[in-house]
């Protein structure tokens, strides 16, 4: 196994706590407590008037900040974890 493999796993069992699997993104995307309430107060304060503007990563990154604009989770973590 590739060391920085194995770094990656402990930092993981280190950390457990803090991830959830976010419900809305696709394929169980797992993800610190920390950055699901930093992508919900970029997604509410984001202007997706322009979705279609710019190219395919910037619709990608749009649409996927879309789905946490209104997230219950997200909505929670954001007051849990302020920003620094």
């Amino acid at each position: 196994m590739a060391q920085g493999q194995i770094m990656a796993e402990e930092w993981l069992a280190k950390n457990r706590r803090e991830m959830i699997s976010c419900p809305y993104q696709p394929g169980q995307l797992l993800i610190s407590k920390k950055i699901c309430g930093k992508r919900y107060r970029i997604g509410r304060r984001e202007d997706f008037s322009d979705l279609m503007k710019g190219d395919l990563f910037h619709y990608a990154y749009k649409t996927g900040l879309s789905l946490c604009r209104n997230c219950e989770v997200g909505k929670k973590l954001a007051v849990s974890y302020p920003m620094a």
